[in-house]
C-alpha cells in the first residue's frame, strides 16, 4: 500500500505548516482497503463523484475537494483506514507514539512508518524535513 502516495517520494515535502500548535500535521492523503476493488473504485467515481488521477492492479488515487483518496484491494481479511500525518521529528513522534501505547506495524525507512494507535486508528508518519 501507499504505492502511489506522494510522500512515499524521497523528495515530498508539505508546502506549509497548518498546525503551529503540535508536531503532527494532518496531510490531504486518506488510504482505505476495500473488498471487491473495481466495484469499490466505480462506486467511489461514479456515484460520489471522484475524479480518477491514477490506477494499478491493486490500487487507485482518486481526488475531491483537493483530498487524495486511495484505494487497496484488501488483503482477506483486512479492512483498514489511513491517515497521514507529516512531523518535523521522526524519532521524536515515534518515541511519543511507543510510549502512548502506539504499535508500530510496518517501516518503510528512518524517516516512515506505518503506527496503529490504542483506539484501532492507523496512521502514516513521516519526516518532512
Amino acid at each position: 500500500m501507499f504505492d502511489l502516495l506522494p510522500s512515499g517520494y524521497e523528495d515530498y515535502r508539505p508546502s506549509k505548516k497548518i498546525n503551529k500548535a503540535s508536531p503532527f500535521q494532518l496531510t490531504n492523503n486518506i488510504a482505505v482497503q476495500v473488498k471487491n476493488y473495481e466495484d469499490a473504485l466505480a462506486f467511489y467515481k461514479n456515484v460520489l463523484g471522484f475524479s480518477l488521477v491514477e490506477k494499478n492492479d491493486d490500487e487507485a488515487k482518486l481526488s475531491i475537494n483537493g483530498v487524495n483518496f486511495y484505494i487497496e484491494n484488501a488483503p482477506e481479511g483486512t479492512m483498514n483506514t489511513f491517515f497521514e500525518f507529516a512531523v518535523d521529528d521522526v524519532e521524536g513522534v515515534k518515541s511519543l507514539l511507543l510510549n502512548e501505547g502506539c504499535i508500530i506495524t510496518k517501516e518503510y525507512s528512518s524517516k516512515s512508518f506505518m503506527v496503529k494507535d490504542p483506539y484501532g486508528l492507523n496512521f502514516h508518519i513521516f519526516e518532512s524535513n
